[in-house]
């Protein structure tokens, strides 16, 4: 048995709440990205459960795309299907040259279909399109420290300028492309804002602003340069519209977007169902 192999069962059935009759990993690779689902039948239950495949699952899966093993070439494979039945696993690997033009274009349905005839899926998120999971790169990774760096210094100026947290209330308007923080009915700090993105908990995505309809194009202008800067140099994170993410992914990409336009910080706004992410490009004191 390969290594990836039991590696990739360990982790799939974790997701499982309890015994289960038949789990399927389902997986899609190409350069940049992996996504993943499991499903799987609990007890005597008809229903068949859905669950996003963790960064864990993901990043293992990713880990035997990109390196192979004994018997499988480095990056050759487009799907995999992982099937546990009775305590047994059989994998299956499909290949670009094996899929029909335009088979790519959710694949997904049809495969448990196929797994799990005449029987209803329950998906556990409002999303029944699993979001996919950027791969992260060295050279990704590093911009991310430095980017963290350069924001975390922005952060502690502002806060010891202008006093961000200390009043009491705070408005910003998609009108105006302004963040005012006020006390006691009174204005004390202005600031000029972009919209980066923000992060939803319904659905454990990040959506960049410049993909987001309710946005003022003219709030999200200067980010269409981090775009542009990650299909420059590969940075899947920069470019896909929407993946999977949670708020610590919300602030690297605001880190990051703050890093490159040199913005003077950040901020956090939140709302009933996630985060949404700032750039603060000048501020200065209310006359």
């Amino acid at each position: 048995m390969s290594d990836f192999y039991r590696r990739i069962g360990q982790q799939a059935v974790k997701l499982a709440p309890g015994p289960f009759l038949k789990l399927l990993v389902y997986s899609e690779a190409q350069d940049g990205v992996i996504s993943a689902d499991v499903f799987f039948q609990v007890g005597h239950d008809p229903v068949v459960r859905h669950r996003r495949a963790p960064p864990e699952l993901t990043d293992l899966i990713h880990e035997f795309w990109e390196n192979g093993d004994c018997k499988v070439q480095p990056r050759s494979w487009a799907a995999m299907h992982f099937w546990i039945e009775s305590g047994a696993f059989r994998t299956w690997l499909i290949y670009p040259g094996d899929l029909r033009p335009g088979e790519y274009l959710d694949r997904r349905p049809r495969v448990v279909a196929d797994y799990f005839p005449l029987t209803e899926v329950d998906y556990s998120k409002p999303s029944s399109t699993t979001p996919p999971v950027p791969v992260r790169s060295e050279a990704f990774e590093e911009l991310v420290k430095a980017a963290g760096r350069y924001l975390t210094d922005c952060q502690r100026d502002l806060e010891q300028e202008y006093r961000l947290s200390k009043w009491s209330r705070y408005d910003w308007s998609q009108e105006t492309g302004q963040l005012v923080f006020s006390d006691r009915g009174a204005r004390k700090v202005i600031a000029d804002i972009q919209f980066v993105g923000s992060v939803s908990t319904e659905t454990d995505t990040w959506l960049w602003a410049w993909d987001n309809d309710s946005v003022d194009p003219g709030l999200f202008e200067a980010l269409l340069r981090i775009r542009q800067y990650g299909e420059v140099h590969g940075f899947p994170h920069l470019t896909i519209p929407k993946w999977y993410a949670h708020e610590v992914d919300g602030w690297e990409m605001t880190s990051i977007a703050a890093f490159l336009l040199r913005a003077k910080g950040a901020y956090r706004s939140p709302r009933a169902n996630g985060v949404t992410f700032m750039l603060i490009t000048s501020v200065g004191w209310a006359i």
